[in-house]
């Protein structure tokens, strides 16, 4: 089709004109990016870590080793949380690519941001807030620690119950239960509660277990509703096996004779060498025993649970002569035949204590049940009884 000649002219113009010009590369500076990928693992991890510290009682930010901890702590949660946003940003700043002056993709330019972000602010951030004084108010740390945001710091019974808990051997366990009992405190009968909760071998007998119930049972009606309902929580087959208390070692029923031995041995007019190879072998007999005890303190108890005879170990243990709800309990508990009978004993030596005249025939069906324990815990609490009433009489 012939193209005329204006069409030509029109064609020509527009070959001729000048080309618009390329728009410009836009470049962007980073600097918002790159600061909020810097304070960002600071502030979340310090937050973090207020927090826990706010509901650990033993991690005190006032003593150098608790904020030795934070310390650490917040370094390496700043610095796995500085690595973990470098990832998530990491393809939007390489599709920027060169166009973007901070922040770049390169590995030394993130190598320094993980310095700075995990590192060096968090350690800056930490120092300033322990060191920069703030004009009536004190350095920030302690305006946070007065404002109420942290948990004062951990008491005395507090740091002692965590002690026992973590103690190695049973001479300190001993040692820090009594120190609760001496306190005689609220929160010391809520820390040995802890103890006999979460200690594995705080009701299996032995010295532990006996010190244990003798500070329990020093706060008297106020521990006995926790009693109660640990015993109460026990399930059916729980109760029917439940474990008796433990005998507390051959040693321990055996020092008396033993001491007797040794003050005999002691004041006797034998010659000065015999007398040394005697207590020699005494004090090698005493050893054998302790050894022998200890083994027996440390085998597992066989029967199930053993708490049912650490809560009547307990009340046994209580000063009170008068209480109504203890003595409900123990009849209840000598005529449930679905109790073990360990059990059973012991609630009938606890009848013996708190009950009167009108227990009597109750135990004395007892001494012909077939079951000899039943039988040997029916005699002795009448005689106990029996001795009681004619006292009282």
């Amino acid at each position: 089709m012939p193209i005329s000649d204006d069409e030509r002219d029109a064609n020509d113009a527009h070959e001729g004109a000048p080309s618009e010009p390329a728009p410009a590369t836009k470049r962007t500076l980073g600097l918002a990016g790159l600061l909020l990928e810097l304070l960002l693992p600071v502030v979340l991890s310090a937050a973090i870590l207020l927090a826990v510290a706010s509901k650990v009682s033993w991690w005190d930010l006032r003593a150098p080793v608790g904020l030795g901890a934070f310390a650490i702590l917040l370094v390496l949660a700043s610095l796995f949380v500085s690595v973990r946003v470098d990832g998530f940003t990491l393809a939007r700043r390489q599709r920027r690519g060169k166009r973007q002056l901070l922040n770049r993709t390169g590995a030394r330019a993130r190598l320094v941001k993980f310095a700075l972000g995990g590192v060096v602010i968090p350690i800056a951030a930490l120092f300033a807030a322990n060191r920069v004084e703030l004009p009536g108010f004190g350095t920030p740390m302690a305006l946070l620690l007065k404002t109420g945001l942290m948990r004062p710091a951990a008491t005395v019974a507090a740091r002692t119950g965590f002690a026992v808990r973590h103690a190695g051997s049973t001479s300190l366990k001993v040692d820090g239960i009594r120190a609760l009992q001496a306190m005689a405190t609220p929160e010391a009968l809520d820390e040995l509660w802890r103890i006999a909760t979460e200690d594995p071998g705080a009701m299996r007998g032995g010295a532990e277990s006996a010190a244990l119930a003798r500070a329990i049972a020093a706060f008297g009606a106020a521990a006995t509703p926790r009693l109660l309902e640990l015993i109460g929580r026990l399930s059916p087959e729980e109760r029917l096996h439940a474990s008796g208390p433990a005998s507390g070692g051959p040693g321990r029923d055996l020092a008396p004779a033993l001491d007797a031995l040794k003050d005999e041995i002691e004041g006797s007019s034998d010659e000065p060498a015999t007398r040394a190879t005697r207590l020699s072998r005494l004090a090698g007999a005493r050893a054998e025993l302790d050894e022998l005890e200890s083994e027996v303190e440390a085998a597992p108890h066989a029967g199930g649970s053993p708490a049912a005879a650490f809560v009547l170990d307990t009340f046994l243990a209580m000063s009170a002569k008068d209480d109504d709800e203890l003595l409900a309990f123990a009849r209840t508990t000598i005529a449930d035949a679905g109790w073990s009978a360990p059990v059973r004993g012991q609630a009938m030596l606890l009848l013996a204590k708190l009950g009167g005249q009108d227990d009597v025939a109750r135990l004395a069906a007892f001494l012909d049940a077939p079951d000899a324990v039943l039988r040997a815990h029916a005699m002795q609490a009448l005689a106990a009884l029996e001795a009681k009433l004619s006292a009282g009489a």
